[in-house]
């Protein structure tokens, strides 16, 4: 179904909305909110103590609604593509399958390793959830998050397909 409206869409405009987005989070950063390099402490490890509430508002929420429609879409790509695949029961049934499982796994990874995370920011300010404490948790649970998800994809497409074919051959010899 993509390829009948690929056209609408050409690259240029999804390169131009990934630039025009970066550039908005400067202008957010510089002109609405305050970045004042001189304020931001030596001992400072995590993007919580060197920005101020404005943009570390503005980027939780922004990176929770990404990581949030990012989640629903993958689960509505799941849900479409396991209806479609009861429907046209037919030989390509696999490969949907194999689709099927990417999109739940990439579902799962970001809601837990990206998600979830983002909303660690704001428990910093405890004691025991302090960077200083514990280390950088986020990152690596995004890590973790990604060598799990590339493990588990490189499981379902190492996957034999059902209708993989056997070639059997057969010699007779003649005396």
């Amino acid at each position: 179904m993509f390829h009948n409206y690929r056209h609408l869409c050409p690259s240029i405009l999804i390169l131009i909305l990934a630039i025009s987005l970066a550039m908005l989070e400067n202008l957010i950063i510089y002109l609405f909110c305050t970045l004042n390099i001189s304020a931001i402490p030596r001992d400072c490890g995590v993007l919580r103590c060197s920005l101020d509430n404005c943009y570390f508002n503005y980027w939780t929420t922004d990176r929770s609604v990404l990581f949030a429609l990012n989640f629903a879409f993958s689960g509505l790509l799941s849900t479409r593509l396991l209806l479609f695949n009861k429907k046209h029961n037919h030989n390509a049934g696999e490969e949907h399958t194999k689709i099927n499982h990417i999109a739940l796994i990439d579902a799962a990874n970001v809601f837990l390793c990206d998600f979830l995370p983002t909303f660690s920011n704001y428990v910093n300010d405890y004691p025991f959830f302090s960077f200083k404490n514990i280390g950088p948790y986020v990152y690596i649970i995004k890590l973790v998050g990604s060598a799990v998800e590339s493990y588990f994809i490189f499981k379902v497409l190492k996957r034999r397909s059902a209708r993989s074919s056997v070639v059997v051959i057969t010699r007779t010899f003649n005396n």
